[in-house]
């Protein structure tokens, strides 16, 4: 993206972000009521309260930062530190969400892939709903990608800078989360 905006004839910025919730979070900040300027600020400055985190697949037996990995399992992955390893990909993500929600927690939004069964689709919507379903509002979406096992994205943002954001309704003082999940 940074090289068909560099020297091109269109009046573009590339947002530096790095992952799917960072890229989605900076989106969302945009405010076309304002200049370029303060857009580029505002949707760069919030990148930096994104946490992101994944479960993949690991592919070999390792012991990383002490967590023990074992081939052939589901890892949990929190802003690129390993923090758990699970023989079902459900309770590694169950686990990876438990390490990335807190007090200031209010969105969970929950995209089911390709890879996860029916049953583990269900189980995971279950899981999520008796643990924060009281406390947390949870949205869940099907998506067809292969692209990953499960992708988190947790952010922070203060009421003011959701205020006059079109696409910051539901925003508050409490931390954003999201998890994919590829089906």
């Amino acid at each position: 993206a940074c090289d068909v905006v560099s020297g091109g004839e269109t009046n573009a910025v590339v947002i530096p972000s790095k992952t799917i919730p960072q890229g989605l979070v900076a989106a969302m900040m945009f405010n076309p009521e304002v200049d370029m300027e303060v857009n580029i600020n505002e949707m760069t400055e919030a990148l930096s309260i994104v946490k992101t985190g994944q479960v993949t697949f690991s592919i070999k037996d390792t012991t990383v930062d002490g967590v023990q990995v074992y081939k052939d399992q589901f890892m949990g992955i929190f802003d690129k530190e390993i923090v758990c390893c699970q023989k079902d990909k459900v309770d590694a993500a169950m686990e990876l969400l438990d390490k990335m929600t807190d007090s200031m927690s209010s969105i969970i939004t929950v995209i089911i892939g390709e890879d996860v069964s029916n049953e583990e689709e269900e189980r995971i919507t279950n899981l999520i709903n008796e643990k924060y379903g009281s406390e947390i509002d949870i949205d869940i979406k099907s998506a067809e990608t292969k692209s990953f096992l499960v992708l988190f994205g947790c952010l922070a943002i203060k009421v003011e800078q959701a205020k006059g954001k079109p696409n910051c309704d539901k925003f508050n003082n409490k931390t954003i989360n999201g998890l994919m999940i590829e089906k």
